[in-house]
């Protein structure tokens, strides 16, 4: 697909606000304006009009500030990727750096342990986390329940008046 197909059918997808953007743009192209004709130009258009100029900044802030909260490392990954891409020129080891540095130790330790090297395996390595902590809280839940009906069964013997 040429880059100008890529604009017309990326074209026929927008929706309200950009779409009245859009047929703006082209009526401005019938009075003499320049057309875009590239994909890189469409995306550069579309980012001037609609995308906050200090977004990265405010990108780059959150996710100095983000932390992996108690047993919620699908959310924390989430949050992660969707800041990772409102920061196009952040390279891999700050990523990374960034991703490691906001868990909670444990978790950091454990794919430390892995060693993981680059972002993609840190990442899925750390969602297999969610169920290794899950399988360990289980299995300490069953003890914890077969603990307690021991105890239980002393409890609940007759008790002589």
């Amino acid at each position: 697909m040429d880059e100008a197909q890529k604009v017309s059918n990326a074209s026929f997808s927008l929706k309200d606000i950009v779409l009245v953007w859009w047929r703006c743009r082209c009526d401005d192209v019938k009075r003499g304006s320049n057309p875009i004709t590239t994909w890189d130009g469409f995306k550069r258009e579309l980012k001037k009009q609609f995308y906050p100029k200090d977004a990265e900044y405010k990108a780059r802030a959150k996710l100095h500030r983000l932390q992996h909260q108690d047993g919620r490392i699908r959310e924390y990954v989430k949050e992660f990727q969707e800041l990772l891409l409102e920061i196009p020129n952040i390279g891999e080891q700050d990523a990374l750096f960034c991703f490691l540095d906001g868990l909670q130790g444990w978790a950091r330790m454990e794919l430390e342990r892995r060693g993981v090297q680059d972002l993609a395996s840190t990442i899925a390595a750390a969602e297999s986390l969610i169920e290794l902590k899950r399988d360990s809280s289980k299995g300490q839940s069953k003890k914890a329940n077969e603990d307690s009906d021991s105890e239980g069964d002393r409890d609940r013997s007759p008790k002589r008046v």
